[in-house]
């Protein structure tokens, strides 16, 4: 029989809560033998669902032992859901299907599971044919089943706005820095993760890519005041993607092959486009940094040029320039090729 899986503390406490809803109590013995941990963690998971308000309590029972219970108007009672309300439930789990292997998927399939308790054999039918019915197409997602304790601890200081350790391994740094940050926002770009966090060392707001932490501590106790006056979107403002800078007026223009793409889609908040008489399209917006911008342009090469601004115009230059002096020697094959020949 294969070993159970060890379950996070953000994984443990939201079990319980499951657990209290469908029990009239349990005790420390009981999750001791469910998780398979000491009675210190229990105490301590339960510490954690009070702290997030959950109304439970404890009375002694026969043997004098400590019954913890759920009060019976916090008790959640079985949602019903109509066959077509399964389909954005089915699309939220498709679009989060890079993080499988994680707690975070992992406990929206534990709804799933919930909501279809209260279905009727015709929308149970509906909900196991939604992985024909929908379909999500993945653009090089990141994998992140080997986070799983670095993904806990970032939403247990999230959950309770408390400080983490982070140990953080930038792009070319042989070796990782270690950070104490109060963690603000979990952001989804790209289908990959990354956190917004306050470091308490540089007094600024820095962005962490998920994959790159080696290794975390949730400082359990050390808690923080979320600031009012903070939002993701406002500390994102102007950026095209996650990466923000100097504010910069870009302007590009498009053939005419590309140009009904371009438009069909909202790149960037202050996008205008203009049509030209020879079927080109002129694009122009006001963006905060421009090495997102450089990214997606190099995907448009050949179909676009860049006017302004002439900083990125030689950047977009220069990547071209080393990829064609690059594709002008022969390639691995070619030179097997000729060998041949000879």
């Amino acid at each position: 029989m294969p070993k159970a899986k060890k379950l996070t503390h953000a994984a443990r406490v939201l079990r319980i809560r499951e657990l209290l809803d469908a029990r009239p109590f349990l005790t420390v013995d009981e999750l001791r033998g469910e998780f398979g941990v000491s009675r210190r963690t229990v105490y301590n998971d339960l510490e954690a669902l009070e702290a997030a308000g959950i109304p439970i309590f404890s009375e002694p029972g026969p043997a004098g032992e400590a019954r913890w219970q759920l009060v019976p108007a916090a008790k959640k009672q079985t949602v019903t859901l109509a066959a077509g309300q399964l389909l954005p439930f089915g699309l939220a789990k498709l679009a989060l299907s890079f993080l499988k292997g994680t707690e975070i998927h992992g406990q929206l399939e534990l709804i799933m599971d919930r909501l279809a308790q209260g279905l009727s054999p015709q929308s149970k039918r509906y909900l196991g044919q939604l992985a024909n019915k929908v379909a999500i197409v993945p653009h090089g997602p990141k994998s992140y089943e080997a986070k799983a304790d670095v993904l806990d601890d970032l939403l247990s200081g999230l959950l309770y706005d408390q400080l983490v350790e982070l140990w953080y391994r930038a792009p070319g740094k042989a070796s990782a820095t270690k950070h104490k940050v109060a963690p603000l926002s979990l952001v989804l770009y790209r289908e990959a993760l990354y956190l917004i966090g306050e470091s308490l060392a540089h007094k600024t707001r820095l962005i962490f890519a998920v994959e790159r932490i080696t290794r975390s501590a949730w400082l359990k106790g050390q808690a923080f005041e979320y600031p009012a006056d903070y939002s993701p979107a406002q500390f994102m403002d102007g950026s095209f993607g996650l990466l923000g800078g100097a504010p910069t007026d870009v302007e590009l223009l498009f053939d005419a092959e590309q140009a009904r793409y371009v438009r069909e889609r909202r790149w960037h908040p202050t996008q205008a486009f203009e049509d030209l008489p020879d079927g080109r399209v002129r694009m122009t917006m006001r963006v905060s940094g421009t090495f997102d911008v450089l990214l997606w342009l190099l995907g448009h090469t050949g179909a676009m040029e860049v006017v302004a601004p002439p900083e990125l115009r030689q950047q977009v230059r220069a990547r071209l320039e080393t990829a064609l002096a690059r594709h002008k020697r022969p390639g691995r094959i070619t030179q097997a090729a000729m060998a041949v020949a000879r």
